[in-house]
């Protein structure tokens, strides 16, 4: 099996996590602030260094105010495709 950190589908969540939190004007240490970690770990999960977790994910998208139904139909429908470099 392939590294999970590596996988298409995991680079689409992290895409879409990053998008919400630059639409909602947040920094990564306001993000840290609100999920009680560090920047340092909200940059890792950007970069693809870290894998987040079902409730972890839950938990940012509780953090950014984004409905955690409404991203996982999100995280669904959006095709490997829209992130991936040509």
């Amino acid at each position: 099996m392939d590294n999970p950190l590596h996988l298409p589908r995991n680079k689409v969540l992290i895409a879409l996590l990053r998008r919400f939190r630059d639409e909602k004007g947040m920094t990564q240490a306001e993000l840290a602030a609100k999920l009680n970690t560090s920047q340092s770990t909200i940059g890792k999960c950007e970069r693809g260094e870290r894998i987040l977790g079902f409730v972890e994910v839950e938990e940012w998208c509780k953090a950014l105010n984004y409905p955690f139904e409404d991203f996982v139909r999100l995280y669904i429908e959006t095709p490997v495709s829209i992130i991936e470099s040509p």
